[in-house]
């Protein structure tokens, strides 16, 4: 279980459509009322050979207390630096399960990814919503199914200022 932060841009507009962008373990996220898109993808790759093999790079976001947030209409900067990295490789693996606000967003992707790859759904995998994200299933594979997962943590804060 990784515990993934998010940067989050609100927008209060008077004479447009609300929006709000969502960075979140490297997919960007566009809500608004109407409903919400994917912006750019996450790092999730697949290789389908003689196993299934699931690549999973997701980048966390840690704040630092106190600088979280900010309000206006001037410029405001976000400053970042890296922080530390480390991943793990799950052999045989049966069931993915992504917490998040956004599952219908990641479900598109990750659905997207598998099946450009050759997987079927409801034959190699199943998923399901949850009150938490959504699951993947991959107990009725044919196949081993491995996964590669690699967390970048990065230490982000609004200026001014500086992390240490």
């Amino acid at each position: 279980s990784y515990s993934i932060g998010t940067i989050e841009y609100t927008s209060s507009n008077s004479y447009f459509t609300d929006q709000k962008y969502i960075y979140e373990a490297g997919a960007m996220i566009l809500s608004q009322s109407q409903g919400s898109l994917l912006v750019s993808k996450p790092f999730f790759s697949v290789i389908n050979n003689n196993s299934i093999n699931i690549s999973l790079t997701f980048v966390n976001i840690q704040n630092n207390v106190g600088k979280t947030s900010a309000y206006g209409s001037s410029t405001c900067s976000i400053l970042t630096n890296y922080s530390s990295a480390q991943n793990q490789t799950i052999t045989n693996m049966t069931k993915l399960t992504i917490t998040t606000n956004y599952p219908n967003i990641w479900k598109e992707s990750v659905n997207t990814t598998l099946s450009s790859k050759g997987l079927i759904e409801g034959t190699d995998y199943s998923q399901s919503l949850s009150t938490e994200g959504i699951i993947f299933d991959f107990g009725s594979a044919s196949k081993n199914v491995n996964i590669q997962i690699d967390e970048i943590n990065i230490n982000a804060q609004i200026s001014p200022g500086w992390i240490r």
